[in-house]
This record gives C-alpha cells, structure tokens and sequence, in this order.
C-alpha cells in the first residue's frame, strides 16, 4: 500500500510518497514560478502532476494537509480553493475520497511537537530516513538551540532592566519576532543546503501519521 501525502501552499506544494511500512519512496515539491496565474490553473497544475504521481505508483489514498484558518484572508481563499479542487480531481480519477489531517495533528502523532518550528520538523524527518549526513544535522541543530538560548537570555534581560510588565511585554514581543524572523532564516538556509523544505517535511509528515 501507497500513498500520496500533500502539503498545499499558495505558491509551493511538497509531496511524499510513501508505503505502509513507512518506506520514503519519492518526495519533493511542485513550484508555480508564474505567481500571475488564477487559482484555478495554478490548481490546474498540481491536479495534473498529483495524477502523474498516482498513475506512476498505483497509489491507493491521498493525504492533503487540512487548511490553516490563519489571519491572511487572500492566502485562505487560495488555500480552499486550491484543496478543493486538488480533492474533486482525486475523486474523479480514484472514486475515493481524500484525507484531510491538519498539521499539528499530524505531529503530535509521530511525536513532534504540534507547535514545532519548520526548521525542528526539516531536522526530525531527516533525520528519520537519512536523508542528510550527521555532521550537517548536528550543525543545523546547534545553530537552532543557540537562537533559543539566545531568546530565553534576551526574555532574562528584559525581566531583570525593564520594571513595568507593559513595557517587559512590548520589549518581548520584539525579541520574540528578530527570533522567529532568523528561525525562519536557518530553516530557508537548511532548504538550500539539503534541499528538504519545509513543505517537503510537512508532508512527510502527513504520510507517517496516516499509518500511524
């Protein structure tokens, strides 16, 4: 048995095929350069390569990550449009359904945290299928450990200079944005190293947890 794991976004789409004794066959991801397209033919697109994927290894499910209602109205209209279309053309093809799991859900049952960063999740699925030497896993994830001791120290200072709890929440927040800001550095510098982003490990990730 083998299925077809998705991790839908507005501009990229990863991909994992994998089989129920959690065997990694292929994996990558889908890129519209032509960020002009309407979501229907940037759908059109996935549709067709979702489908050549599927003829390719006789799947039997696909697993699409479920939409994130975040704050970004147009990137959610996209989102839904997107999954939905991707779902009706499995449908089509197969007479069978698609499975929808979000994607905290599917970490928590793998054992990820369901909050986990995108660069821990990059580290974690490469490091379950070898997909990256040793002393590369070990440089990524001494470079993550030391931004958040880097936070934790800053969130001290803060703590121990500013008196007024207002003004220490201002203060935080900021440190907590320069801190996500080079999280999602490091995980863009893991992508171009390795060649695992994030949409790629997000649906590695989606297709473990469907066995699981």
């Amino acid at each position: 048995m083998k299925v077809l794991a998705l991790d839908i976004s507005t501009t990229t789409t990863g991909f994992a095929v994998i089989a129920s004794k959690l065997k990694l066959i292929e994996y990558g991801q889908f890129n519209i350069k032509d960020r002009t397209l309407s979501d229907t033919m940037y759908a059109l697109g996935i549709e067709k390569k979702v489908i050549k994927l599927a003829t390719k290894y006789s799947l039997s499910d696909s697993i699409i990550e479920d939409v994130y209602c975040g704050k970004n109205v147009k990137s959610l209209k996209t989102w839904c449009r997107v999954h939905g279309a991707v779902g009706v053309a499995w449908y089509k093809k197969y007479k069978k359904e698609p499975v929808f799991i979000m994607a905290m859900v599917a970490r928590k049952k793998i054992d990820i945290k369901g909050n986990a960063k995108k660069i821990e999740i990059q580290l974690e699925v490469s490091k379950r299928y070898d997909l990256i030497k040793s002393n590369c896993y070990n440089k990524y994830t001494k470079k993550f450990k030391t931004l958040i001791k880097n936070k934790a120290t800053e969130y001290a200072r803060i703590e121990k200079e500013i008196k007024k709890k207002s003004e220490q929440k201002i203060a935080k927040k900021k440190a907590n944005g320069r801190c996500k800001y080079q999280i999602d550095k490091l995980s863009k510098q893991f992508e171009e190293e390795t060649g695992i982003s994030e949409h790629i490990a997000d649906a590695i990730v989606l297709g473990i947890a469907y066995f699981k």
